[in-house]
C-alpha cells in the first residue's frame, strides 16, 4: 500500500464536490420531502430504491502484483447528482477531528503523512474491505445522528449503499464511513495517547506512531469491537533509520514529507532517456510499447509532486516542458505544466533557479523552457 499506484488508487477514489443546494436533514418528513431536497421526482427515488443495481456499474482494476483486482463501482450520473447533494450537505453538518484525514477538505495524504515526521516507529494498518464492512443498518445509525427520522434514515441509506453496502467510486461512501467510524477514531486516539503515539486514519489506512507503540492486541480488539478486521499481510512496523512511508510518502525528514526516491528515480530516469534518445528509440531499446503512456504518467506525477516538494516539481518541469516541446508530434500534455510554474513561484515569490541543464547546454524557447534542470543532483 506504499507504492505509487496506492497514491494513484486514493487520488481516483476523491469525491468530486461542486458547489450544490444544502438543505437540512431536521426538515425532512418523508420521500416527499427527500425528493424535494435533491430536486428530483420521488418516482425517481422509487426506481432507485427498487431497481439500485441499474444504477452502478461494476469495473475492474487490474495492477501488477496484486492477484485479485480492485472493485470500484461507476455511478449513473442522475444518482451521482443526488449523492453530490448529500455530501454537501453532510459536508456543511459535520466536522472532523484532525486524526481523520482521509476525505476531508484541505486534508490529504501530505497533512496526514506531517502528523508522523521524524518518529522513533510508525506502524501502518489497514482495514481490510473497508467499504464492504459498513452495511446499510450502519448506514441509517448515520443519518438518524444527522437529524432524519426512522423512514427519512432508511431511505438515505438506501440511496448511498448497493447490495447492502458502502461501495467504492460513490461520491458519499468516505464521508459516511468516516462518520461510522467516529467512536472508533476516538478508542484509537485514546489507546495511542496511552502510549505517547499519534494516530491518524486515511480512509482504510491507520498509522500510529511514537517512541512507544501500543500492544497490536489491543489495536486489533478495539478495531474487531468496531466491526472491523484489519489485514495482517499489509501490517508493517518501520524503525527510524529504515525506510517509513506513510500513505505512499516518506517521512524521516522532521521538516516535511517527502516522495519515495523509487518513485523520484524512475521519473528522472524517464525524462532523461526521453529527451536523449527522443521517445520512438527509447520504446525500440526498452522494447515496451507501454513506455508510449509514460506521457500522461509522467505528466500526473509531476503534478502530484507540486502539492509534496514543490522545488523537484518545478525542476523537473521545467525539463519536461522542454521534452514535450520537442516531441510534441508524438507527446500530448494533458495539462499546461507552466501554469503550475507560474502558479508556484508566484506564491513563493522567487525568481528563476541558477540550475543546470538536462544535458549539457540550456534549451532555447520561452522563459521558462528556457531553464532545464540537472535530474541527478
Amino acid at each position: 500500500m506504499l507504492v505509487l499506484g496506492h497514491l494513484i488508487d486514493l487520488v481516483a477514489l476523491l469525491p468530486q464536490t461542486p458547489s450544490m443546494n444544502q438543505f437540512n436533514f431536521r426538515e425532512i418528513d418523508d420521500i416527499k420531502g427527500i425528493a424535494q431536497a435533491l430536486g428530483c421526482e420521488v418516482s425517481f427515488l422509487q426506481t432507485v430504491l427498487d431497481r439500485p443495481s441499474g444504477f452502478y456499474r461494476l469495473i475492474r482494476l487490474y495492477k501488477r502484483r496484486r492477484p485479485e483486482p480492485r472493485i470500484v463501482y461507476e455511478v449513473d450520473s442522475d444518482l451521482s447528482n443526488l449523492h453530490k447533494n448529500i455530501l454537501t450537505s453532510i459536508t456543511a453538518e459535520v466536522k472532523f477531528p484532525e486524526c481523520v484525514q482521509g476525505f476531508v477538505p484541505k486534508r490529504s495524504i501530505v497533512t496526514n503523512a506531517s502528523l508522523h515526521l521524524g518518529r522513533k516507529y510508525v506502524l501502518n494498518l489497514d482495514i481490510k474491505d473497508f467499504f464492504d464492512s459498513i452495511n446499510v443498518g450502519r448506514i441509517t445509525q448515520v443519518f438518524a445522528t444527522l437529524g432524519c427520522n426512522h423512514t427519512v434514515a432508511i431511505i438515505f441509506a438506501q440511496l448511498c449503499t448497493l447490495n447492502e453496502c458502502l461501495v467504492q467510486g460513490a461520491n458519499t461512501s468516505p464521508i459516511l464511513a468516516n462518520l461510522v467510524c467516529s467512536d472508533l477514531d476516538e478508542q484509537l486516539i485514546t489507546l495511542g495517547d496511552e502510549y505517547g503515539s499519534s494516530y491518524s486514519r486515511y480512509a482504510d489506512d491507520i498509522t500510529f506512531s511514537g517512541d512507544i507503540p501500543p500492544p497490536t492486541k489491543k489495536i486489533y480488539k478495539c478495531i474487531k469491537s468496531y466491526g472491523f478486521r484489519l489485514n495482517p499481510d499489509k501490517q508493517k512496523w518501520q524503525l527510524r533509520g529504515r525506510q517509513q512511508y506513510v500513505t505512499g510518502l516518506t517521512v524521516f525528514d522532521k521538516v516535511m514529507p517527502r516522495i519515495p526516491k523509487k518513485i523520484k528515480k524512475q521519473l528522472r530516469q524517464a525524462l532523461y532517456y526521453i529527451d536523449k534518445y527522443g521517445l520512438e528509440s527509447h520504446i525500440e531499446k526498452v522494447n515496451d510499447q507501454q513506455e508510449r503512456g509514460r506521457a500522461s504518467w509522467i505528466d500526473g506525477l509531476i503534478a502530484f509532486t507540486y502539492s509534496v516538494e514543490p522545488e523537484q516539481a518545478y525542476k523537473l518541469d521545467i525539463a519536461w516542458q522542454a521534452i514535450l516541446t520537442k516531441e510534441e508530434d508524438l507527446l500530448t500534455s494533458r495539462r499546461d505544466p507552466s501554469k503550475l510554474i507560474r502558479k508556484w513561484r508566484s506564491s513563493q515569490n522567487i525568481n528563476h533557479p541558477n540550475i543546470a541543464s538536462l544535458g549539457t547546454q540550456k534549451t532555447g524557447g520561452n522563459s521558462d523552457a528556457s531553464y532545464s534542470v540537472d535530474l541527478f543532483q
